[in-house]
């Protein structure tokens, strides 16, 4: 197997965002109906867009309330100083190499877009592919990304740090590598089908790549079934 492209999740992948999403959702929530939900509570939605979790909490004034959700996220947003380090150099690393890149997320267009501009990841995702409303689906969007690459499933990688990333990448008949460097990391816990790699530490990680994408590498080194 050739490896020519790499789709990332975001949340938990490429930032340590998790815990600020489900804080902008209980300050958010707080105002809107005055109680302050559980990080559970929230997080059993996730895989929704923000506007659809926001629905599963709130039945009046729905676009004022994803209004007031919105402004307390960018706010908190700035808490994240950046990607977790050493992913910038990954993604400037593969961009200077001319690999496909592109993010599938289960967050929606508008929180998504968010993300990528205040992480500064704008300059290196060729695609960035957002979630749904209605329910979640991240192997719909990962096909939408890999034909929007011009690439065929076996052709790329899905990067993320959980058990349905894993799940999704396999009903979208792509290969997955674990991303467990996060303490949110969820990868390890089972129900997932089994990732190429997991990798611990953003550093293996950086290895492999260099080992599978630079120059006069081969890209197949590392899959262990070619």
């Amino acid at each position: 197997m050739v490896i020519k492209g790499i789709i990332f999740d975001i949340d938990g992948t490429l930032a340590d965002t998790l815990p600020m999403c489900v804080e902008s959702f209980q300050v958010a929530l707080e105002r809107i109906v005055g109680r302050r939900f559980t990080a559970e509570e929230i997080t059993s939605y996730f895989g929704l867009s923000e506007e659809g979790i926001i629905a599963q909490f709130v039945s009046e004034n729905l676009p004022e309330a994803i209004e007031c959700f919105f402004e307390i996220f960018e706010d908190l947003h700035r808490q994240v100083t950046g990607p977790f380090p050493g992913i910038l150099e990954i993604l400037q690393d593969l961009r200077k190499w001319g690999i496909p890149l592109a993010a599938v997320t289960g967050k929606g267009r508008r929180g998504a877009e968010i993300t990528v501009r205040m992480l500064g990841l704008e300059p290196y995702l060729d695609v960035l592919e957002a979630g749904f409303d209605d329910g979640p689906d991240k192997p719909r969007s990962l096909r939408r990304a890999l034909d929007r690459l011009g690439l065929e499933p076996h052709e790329a990688v899905y990067v993320g740090d959980t058990a349905g990333d894993m799940r999704a990448a396999a009903k979208a008949g792509m290969q997955a590598i674990g991303a467990a460097w996060a303490q949110t990391a969820t990868v390890n816990q089972g129900n997932g089908t089994a990732p190429l790699h997991v990798f611990h530490r953003v550093e293996d990680f950086r290895r492999w790549i260099n080992e599978t994408f630079a120059p006069g590498q081969k890209a197949d080194d590392a899959d262990p079934r070619s």
